[in-house]
């Protein structure tokens, strides 16, 4: 394993070298089932398809979805991991106790805009050059000084209970005392896991009083 501070090194690869990555990662998975219908592999492209669809006897429409469809499921899903869900590598429950619904979209935004805040700051866990973990948040500047706000944190399912969220947080927390922060702020709803690992970690409850209200 071996973490990585601010700004992940995928962000800055060219697209034809995360493209070509990608490629090599579902290859001989996707290449195990191949579907002739009888069109060229070249011809089946989906706008083509899907206008011509309906006016002509031609299987490259459901051809193309079935491969998607498969592409979706070799894209979620790793070897000794939990089955894949609509949740993703990241979550191994099709119920997860926070029960908040996030999907790839909604969730791909969040971690973007928090990646992408001015004083965005982050660690990344990788096994063999896999992601398995990460941290995220950002740097805020008071009067007392510089304070860090916890945003996301999660592992991969076949990763934890193995030490590997410790790690990431230890990373974390000596990245910013190297930086001068004072102060390490996180929330999380109560009596769930998460509570007991950052009490763990030395956390505790602070005297706040969280508000909100729907605009």
């Amino acid at each position: 394993m071996r973490q990585q501070n601010d700004r992940s090194s995928g962000a800055r690869m060219p697209l034809s070298v995360i493209g070509a990555a990608m490629a090599a990662l579902l290859h001989a998975p996707a290449g195990a089932f191949p579907i002739d219908v009888g069109i060229p592999e070249g011809e089946l492209r989906f706008d083509n398809t899907l206008r011509a669809n309906y006016r002509a006897d031609n299987r490259a429409l459901e051809a193309l979805y079935f491969q998607y469809g498969r592409y979706l499921l070799i894209s979620s899903s790793r070897s000794g991991a939990p089955p894949a869900n609509l949740q993703g590598l990241w979550n191994i429950s099709n119920a997860p106790p926070w029960n908040e619904g996030w999907g790839i979209e909604a969730a791909t935004e969040r971690l973007e805009g928090i990646f992408g805040a001015p004083n965005g700051l982050g660690v990344l866990a990788r096994r063999d050059g896999a992601p398995i973990a990460f941290a995220l948040g950002y740097l805020e500047q008071w009067v007392s000084g510089t304070h860090f706000q916890l945003k996301e944190m999660c592992t991969a399912p076949a990763e934890q209970r193995q030490g590997v969220g410790s790690f990431v947080l230890d990373s974390l927390l000596q990245t910013l005392k190297e930086r001068g922060v004072i102060q390490f702020f996180c929330e999380t709803r109560a009596g769930v896991p998460a509570e007991a690992f950052f009490r763990r970690a030395g956390f505790r409850t602070l005297n706040v009083v969280a508000l909100g209200k729907r605009p």
